[in-house]
């Protein structure tokens, strides 16, 4: 009988550990592929008319990005004012888009970095600010980060998971909120993502 050759218990681990990421990233690449197939269009349907509070939408992201902090050794910072205001949104649908966003932030980032979220209320809009200190974006790839399955590069994407869809996704969201979501970035100091959505009165 051939004898199985002793595995040494991190390597054990560490295989376990990628097939973990492996299967995480397989399905968040077909829940993806059912939302682009479900979405092939316009997004549209009375759900995106519901009155929300801002707050009431970014509060359960905020915990997320506690939680993602924690689990990744991170820094999550956040500041949300307290004055309630008010906007038309599907607020699941919106926080996809927003939750696709904070976990590139996470993903980019690198160990003890920090992530931020944060709102600022303007006269006619909120904007809902994503922001890292991650690897940063060259400025020839910003223009295309929307594109589907655009990857700035594709051997970081394989590493962390990344199939270039989550930026479309949560293009399409946002347009379909009368929002727009605009990058800014430079390699080295990191991301900043812009949502802005209008305000209901």
């Amino acid at each position: 009988m051939a004898l199985i050759p002793n595995i040494e218990a991190s390597s054990q681990t560490d295989c376990v550990s990628e097939i973990e990421t492996a299967a995480k990233a397989m399905s968040g690449l077909i829940d993806n592929l059912l939302f682009l197939a479900r979405h092939e269009g316009p997004i549209a349907g009375a759900a995106l008319n519901q009155r929300t509070s801002a707050q009431e939408l970014l509060m359960p992201l905020v915990h997320y990005g506690i939680a993602q902090a924690n689990q990744q050794h991170r820094t999550f910072v956040h500041d949300i004012p307290l004055r309630i205001v008010m906007i038309k949104a599907d607020p699941q649908l919106l926080r996809r888009a927003l939750t696709n966003l904070l976990d590139n932030a996470f993903k980019y980032t690198k160990e003890n970095g920090t992530v931020q979220l944060r709102l600022v209320i303007q006269a006619q809009s909120i904007l809902i600010q994503i922001k890292d200190d991650g690897a940063g974006i060259p400025a020839a790839d910003l223009p295309r980060i929307f594109e589907r399955f655009y990857r700035v590069d594709t051997a970081r994407s394989r590493h962390t998971g990344g199939f270039g869809l989550g930026l479309s996704i949560a293009q399409q969201i946002v347009r379909a909120h009368n929002g727009q979501i605009t990058s800014a970035s430079t390699v080295g100091p990191g991301s900043l993502f812009q949502v802005q959505l209008p305000l209901h009165k």
